[in-house]
């Protein structure tokens, strides 16, 4: 999904973050690191490289919508992902950047032969264990997967099965910057003398 597949401009959400964070920072720039099609055990494994070599502020962490593709995760719930995300977040901590976790999307259930009702129920479940572990490390949580939900077609956002379009990516975009903007404000609260 960082990759933006299925937008018009292949950036995803990146540009409509980068314009976001432009208007009240004055800057901002969102690299993609992002690898298509990984799970998040190959995530966990290659970011503090990313992490080394770019030195972000803030890490977006995105992960969890291709874990459903392993049998592991669909028999052994809740697989890897949830240890996974906590190491990227504890990773991007011990680098001194502030981890921000996306909840993972929903699926387009328009495509029962790729998501079925039982995907869209499996991401539920997997965010319903992302938002508490989350708050338990101390990451920033964007709640893409209720941000998208509140939208009233669900279906509108999508290109296909899992890929936003660029509603979709737009909606996502304002969720990461809803939760880096309050993740700035609460790291300012902590940092005054």
């Amino acid at each position: 999904i960082s990759a933006g597949e299925g937008s018009s401009d292949d950036l995803g959400y990146r540009s409509w973050l980068e314009a976001a964070l432009r208007a009240p920072w004055g800057k901002g720039e969102v690299r993609n690191e992002g690898q298509p099609g990984t799970r998040s055990n190959a995530g966990e494994s290659r970011l503090d490289g990313v992490l080394a070599r770019s030195r972000p502020a803030y890490t977006l962490i995105l992960y969890g919508t291709n874990d459903w593709n392993e049998l592991e995760c669909k028999t052994d719930f809740p697989c890897f992902t949830i240890d996974a995300l906590r190491s990227m977040i504890r990773q991007a901590k011990d680098r001194n950047s502030l981890p921000v976790i996306g909840t993972i999307p929903p699926v387009n259930t328009t495509y029962a032969d790729r998501s079925p009702p039982e995907r869209q129920d499996w991401v539920k479940r997997m965010n319903d264990l992302v938002r508490p572990m989350a708050a338990q490390e101390g990451a920033a949580l964007a709640d893409i997967h209720a941000a998208m939900l509140r939208a009233p077609d669900l279906a509108a956002l999508f290109t296909d099965h899992v890929h936003p379009n660029d509603r979709g990516y737009e909606v996502i975009a304002g969720e990461w910057f809803r939760a880096i903007t309050t993740a700035s404000v609460s790291a300012a609260r902590f940092e005054d003398p």
